[in-house]
């Protein structure tokens, strides 16, 4: 690690659509002189064509952003972070054992970086000059990769062990590596491995470097959303106090919370609540606090409450270019010689918080606005001169310029920029309270990396000895890796634990981005470094073996543009290319597990399928086919599956206005050629909700084997665990602790949420065991209904198998439709059931046509809740839960009805199960059972 990591703040900008997250990137961007302040409010990430026609974030944008900060407010960040750190249990920030009186004792160290001549007695020496209370006689065993491992043992081994494995240790001009290995005790000892402290930050250290993300707010872009949190360790949370917290935000932010991203708050479009509504100090100090309430209920079991005096909360408007935080308000007293102290104490008083925010943050900024608005720029002015703010320069030339067009508007913005810059407030607040990756990765690694179990069946193949280590790094892992303090301990998780640069390369791509013409997988850099012609191990996501590749370029992002770097280090955000990488992990060690995958906020629910119209070019199908190829790479959450046909492609997505966007991208691409989509269809999965009456026989086509197979519904428990599970090393987790070390072996397959069980007694399924599990993903994956409908919660037993004993008679060719067939018996007669996916739908109306509004829900089935009142005055707040199927359209529906003054704000509600039999043709499910059958083409 290196004080140049202290100052690096990864973070995404979480809001709901037209909250103003993109206004205040222009903020940011314009302070890191990458914009011009004349262009600010109009939106600069949004670059596509479709984001500014629409007005709203369609990707998520990345751009690398330097400040130049005070040192001592990076030294003050990094002693919040110790803070921090202790109250979440990652201190002392030493290694630490715990002292086991009167017990013997042994303690292994690992002693590393030795020159390769170094003799017993010349380590033994260096080591009794850092530690002279060392015995006469050290217990030192030399490795072939020119490391040792030191014994201790004794009463006061543990005491020992702690402080050398602390002191610096050097053979010439090596640095000695000392590190903790697994110890033996006569009796159970518990034993902790602590983080290592942070690095002390150099003097000249006077620069913030920002990894910004701004991320989509709309529900059917939430998939960029997943992306920009994997990537950041830090959410910045953009609210409307007007409008309050969105359902759409409290989705995005459990999902944060899940990531450990820590999350600060900027309430937006103070402005507006002001000047629009007439909120009096005290009624805006109300309106504040709701929202603040709200936020912090929904990060309370991961963070401390947000509040404004504890500088965790800033307030104002991005489109103004103005914002207030604790730190800005403290600057301003303390100019005029006030005790600041005793107003933080006020502050954070709850008996005197709301008073004292009234009479020292609103009264002053009223006071401005006021002046400013009505066009006394005498007052204005006079007002900043006070404050210790007066204009000057290029802001006193464009005042003067503003009062001559009697330009009310910009004054009013050139004095609130000002004495309350919007960058200032946010890069302060950033700075200090979101975690740098030294900070944050302790806490992620866990989640981030699982490391391989040498003792799972399933991961250890007959490829595996195939290749001998062929470089230093590999051998050092396997010499090392029985002697880790834990079983979790593993060398690559030990290095994304402390974003080490001296690490095996580990760096998760989200997903592909096109940067001045060529493919970039846009990425993290967990532990290690990269570097232009580095050689890699690529992990695909959901693929279980590594291809090679070669970093061709390293770039970051800028507003317009990219920057080329020759190198990237622990903590980086960058894209590289040549990696052909779309999701997925590429590392320097071969034998390291891929970095876990991200779990999507939503799925893909919503297709049209995709034919050519007449006329079109031999090579039309393959360019079209590119074209989804391309969409696809750069957003994972579409996928494309074959439909009815040979030349028919099923396009998924996570809903209508993802669709839109993705055929105008489409159309573009394949002009003039006529590209022509069906109507969204609904995406439905299968389950069933009771056991088979009886096994169930699928016969091979030469007689000469036979499979039974018995469905029932899985445990509602198990389900929750297999979905929350993003990796087959996850999932064996799951599968081996639910089941103990004896039933996991029973499990021959898991594919999503649905199991493949041996249930036989003296016989074995090893011969037939890969075709019955071919069957059984081809089952899950296009369900028993209908095509392409996955099969979700089911468990399948096979009881019993007769299988040839030749090799060549078992063939899958054999085996495989034998076995789907028994299959499809067992899950039809368990009562198959369709599982439809809901979303809640929040609107905030005025009163005058919440009527109209109820119309509209009810005629779609909806699950109306009583309206309530909403903050703004005049308005109603109505939330209900309907499925997608009947969500399609409502945006237009409610605008049609209410006359644009109504629109809907969507957040995932999970599933339901349709209780209806669908084998009756009158039922709600019956009725869908042929509409989706006949879409298919099937009878």
């Amino acid at each position: 690690m290196t004080s140049q990591q202290l100052c690096v703040r990864n973070i995404s900008v979480i809001a709901h659509v037209d909250h103003g997250k993109s206004s205040l990137c222009d903020c940011l961007l314009t302070k890191a002189g990458q914009l011009n302040e004349r262009n600010m409010g109009q939106c600069e990430l949004d670059s596509l064509a479709e984001e500014k026609d629409r007005g709203i974030t369609i990707v998520s944008s990345a751009v690398a952003l330097r400040y130049a900060v005070d040192h001592a407010l990076l030294c003050e960040a990094r002693q919040l972070a110790l803070q921090r750190m202790r109250a979440q249990g990652l201190g002392p920030l030493v290694p630490l054992w715990q002292q086991l009186d009167g017990d013997s004792i042994n303690v292994r160290l690992y002693v590393g970086n030795l020159p390769h001549s170094t003799t017993e007695q010349q380590l033994t020496n260096c080591l009794r000059e850092a530690m002279p209370r060392l015995p006469e006689q050290l217990d030192i065993c030399f490795r072939k990769n020119g490391s040792a491992t030191l014994t201790l043992s004794g009463d006061d081994a543990l005491a020992l062990a702690t402080q050398l494995v602390a002191s610096a240790v050097r053979i010439d001009d090596h640095s000695v590596v000392l590190e903790p290995l697994r110890f033996r005790a006569d009796k159970d000892a518990t034993s902790q491995l602590c983080a290592a402290p942070l690095p002390t930050l150099s003097d000249d250290a006077d620069r913030l470097e920002l990894n910004l993300i701004d991320s989509p707010g709309h529900l059917d872009f939430s998939a960029e959303v997943t992306s920009a949190l994997r990537l950041t360790d830090g959410g910045l949370v953009v609210v409307d106090c007007v409008e309050g917290m969105a359902p759409q935000t409290n989705s995005v932010l459990r999902q944060a919370l899940r990531e450990h991203v820590r999350v600060v708050l900027f309430l937006n479009k103070v402005d507006r609540a002001i000047a629009q509504q007439q909120l009096s100090e005290t009624e805006l100090v109300e309106r504040l606090q709701r929202v603040i309430a709200q936020v912090s209920t929904a990060v309370a079991s991961h963070q401390a409450a947000l509040s404004f005096a504890a500088g965790t909360v800033a307030f104002g408007s991005a489109l103004e270019g103005w914002a207030i935080s604790i730190d800005s308000v403290l600057a301003l007293y303390k100019k005029r010689g006030a005790d600041t102290e005793k107003l933080l104490r006020q502050l954070s008083k709850e008996s005197t918080a709301n008073k004292t925010f009234a009479r020292a943050v609103l009264t002053p900024l009223y006071q401005l606005r006021n002046a400013a608005s009505s066009g006394d720029h005498e007052k204005t002015a006079s007002i900043l001169e006070k404050c210790g703010v007066p204009l000057k320069g290029r802001a006193l030339a464009n005042w003067r310029e503003a009062i001559d067009n009697n330009d009310t508007k910009t004054l009013l913005r050139m004095a609130m920029r000002q004495l309350y810059p919007c960058a200032d407030a946010v890069i302060g607040m950033v700075t200090r309270h979101l975690p740098s990756p030294l900070e944050q990765q302790r806490i992620r690694a866990p989640l981030l990396y699982v490391p391989n179990d040498p003792t799972d069946d399933q991961s250890s193949s007959d490829d595996a000895d195939d290749e001998t280590p062929s470089t230093e790094e590999e051998k050092a892992v396997v010499d090392a890796k029985d002697d880790v303090l834990g079983e979790h301990d593993d060398l690559v998780l030990r290095g994304i634990r402390a974003c080490a640069i001296d690490a095996p390369t580990m760096f998760f791509a989200s997903k592909s981005v096109q940067l001045s013409g060529r493919a970039h997988a846009l990425g993290r850099l967990f532990s290690g470094t990269l570097q232009t012609g580095q050689e890699l191990y690529v992990y695909d996501d959901g693929c279980a073996k590594p291809r090679k590749a070669k970093v061709l370029s390293i770039v970051r992002q800028q507003t317009r543009g990219v920057t080329r770097v020759e190198r990237a280090v622990a903590g980086d955000v960058v894209g590289v290319c040549g990696l052909n990488l779309n999701l997925g992990t590429a590392t320097s060690l071969k034998s390291a597990a891929p970095i876990v995958s991200m779990r999507a906020l939503v799925s893909d629910v919503v297709g049209v399928a995709l034919r050519l119209g007449k006329g079109a070019k031999g090579n039309a199908q393959r360019t079209l086919l590119d074209a989804l190829n391309e969409l696809t790479a750069a957003d994972p959450s579409l996928r494309v599956v074959h439909g009815d046909g040979d030349d028919a492609l099923v396009l998924r997505a996570c809903g209508e206005l993802q669709l839109e966007v993705c055929l105008s991208r489409i159309r573009s691409k394949l002009a003039p050629t006529k590209v022509v989509a069906s109507p969204p269809q609904v995406a439905l999965k299968e389950t069933v909700i009771q056991s088979s009456p009886r096994n169930f026989l699928g016969k091979s086509s030469n007689k000469h084997n036979r499979v039974y197979a018995f469905a029932e519904p899985l445990e509602e428990e198990l389900i929750q665990l297999l979905s929350d599970a993003t990796t087959d090393q996850t999932r064996r987790a799951v599968i081996k602790k639910y089941f103990g070390t004896t039933g996991a072996r029973r499990v021959l397959c898991v594919e999503g949420t649905c199991l493949l069980m041996d249930s036989c007694v003296g016989v074995s399924l090893a011969p037939i065991q890969d075709s019955l599990a071919q069957a059984f993903r081809e089952l899950v994956r296009s369900g028993v209904l209908a095509k392409n409908q996955e099969l979700t919660g089911v468990r399948i037993s096979v009881p019993d198998a007769r299988y040839h004993a030749d090799a060549k008679h078992r063939a899958p060719t054999y085996v495989v439709p034998a076995a789907r067939r028994a299959f499809v018996a067992a899950v039809l007669a368990a009562a198959p059931r369709f599982v439809e996916p809901l979303v809640d739908c929040h609107v905030m109306v005025p009163t005058s046509v919440i009527n109209d509004v109820y119309s509209v829900l009810h005629k779609r089935s909806a699950v109306c809740e009583a309206a309530d009142a909403g903050d703004e005055r005049g308005f109603v707040s109505i939330s209900a839960t309907l499925t997608v199927l009947n969500s399609l359209g409502l945006a237009q529906d409610l605008r049609l009805a209410t006359k644009g003054a109504a629109f809907p704000s969507l957040a995932p509600a999970g599933w339901r199960t349709l209780e209806a039999d669908v084998r009756d043709v009158d039922s709600t499910a019956g009725k869908l059972l042929i509409e989706v059958r006949t879409k298919a083409g099937l009878s």
